[in-house]
């Protein structure tokens, strides 16, 4: 599963007063933003389901993400991807509001700033969700 990034805007440091403009994404960028890395596509299987989130911060509003997690029965997500502090806190929050017990492979996710990321590990930990490394999901997949 592709969860996308969508930018709003950006501050706009030139003006008096703080402004938001939005970014004009050709329909080429926006498409390649969306594209799983090449690491991921050579893992991908046919009928695998690749949702762009788009409502900014969850992936269980404005996708199908619910409708195919009901309907595959799954009962557990697996959370990667970056923005830990914003898109996988907001996620795993949305899992477990949803029913669904959320796991955060936390060597699999990124901050922009780094400062950032013990914080929101923290919140995450405390909140939400066991965060744990890539190594301890492999040896729990193999048990």
């Amino acid at each position: 599963m592709n969860v996308g990034r969508l930018s709003h805007g950006v501050l706009n440091a030139r003006a008096k007063a703080p402004s938001i403009r939005k970014l004009a994404w050709t329909d080429a960028k926006k498409a390649a933003d969306n594209e799983l890395v090449d690491d991921l596509k050579a893992l991908a299987r046919p009928g695998d389901v690749h949702l762009n989130e788009l409502a900014l911060q969850t992936a269980f509003v404005g996708t199908e993400l619910p409708l195919h997690l009901s309907r595959d029965n799954i009962k557990t997500i697996i959370i990667i991807g970056i923005h830990t502090d914003w898109c996988i806190e907001g996620n795993a929050r949305a899992a477990r509001d949803h029913g669904y017990p959320p796991i955060v492979i936390g060597d699999a996710t990124a901050t922009q700033k780094l400062d950032d990321e013990s914080i929101a590990f923290q919140r995450i930990n405390n909140f939400f969700a066991p965060a744990i490394s890539s190594d301890t999901f492999v040896k729990l997949l193999q048990a």
